[in-house]
């Protein structure tokens, strides 16, 4: 078993957020993450991510390109040209949910083929307020994927 490791506050974790759980303006455009996309689907015990500083890239920019690509190998989901990256603090996403009684565990945690693999676990039954600071608060900056398209 690889070995976990639980990440600073001063890191960040990128999560994919499929086309479907992004916020879109009257004209289809991508303005923002919908709270359900922080929201753990039936069966997942946990909300996965990439780390963000476990990439030796030189600057933040190439760090995000690398998680990624880490991101877009993943058998699933496929992420299309119209999905969006979600970047988060680690200490920001802990404090977010501390103020909703959620004392979250966000780890390395390397699985086969996904060595940046991070996961929020303990994060059983959060709240649509706590999902939504997350979506617009805390995970808030988004990332366009490098196959990205504009939106009709």
């Amino acid at each position: 078993m690889a070995k976990v490791t639980t990440l600073a506050d001063e890191h960040h974790i990128l999560r994919f957020v499929p086309y479907a759980r992004c916020e879109k303006d009257a004209n289809d455009n991508v303005i923002g993450f919908l709270p359900e996309a922080f929201e753990l689907r039936e069966g997942e015990e946990y909300l996965s991510a990439a780390w963000l500083e476990y990439f030796d890239a030189a600057d933040r920019a190439g760090r995000c390109a690398e998680a990624m690509i880490a991101l877009k190998a993943q058998p699933a989901p496929k992420v299309g040209a119209k999905a969006r990256f979600a970047l988060g603090n680690v200490g920001e996403i802990r404090g977010a949910c501390r103020e909703h009684r959620q004392s979250v565990r966000i780890s390395h945690e390397p699985v086969t083929d996904f060595d940046s693999h991070a996961s929020v676990r303990q994060f059983q039954g959060a709240s649509l307020e706590l999902l939504a600071l997350l979506a617009t608060n805390t995970w808030s900056e988004m990332l366009l994927p490098p196959n990205a398209k504009a939106v009709p």
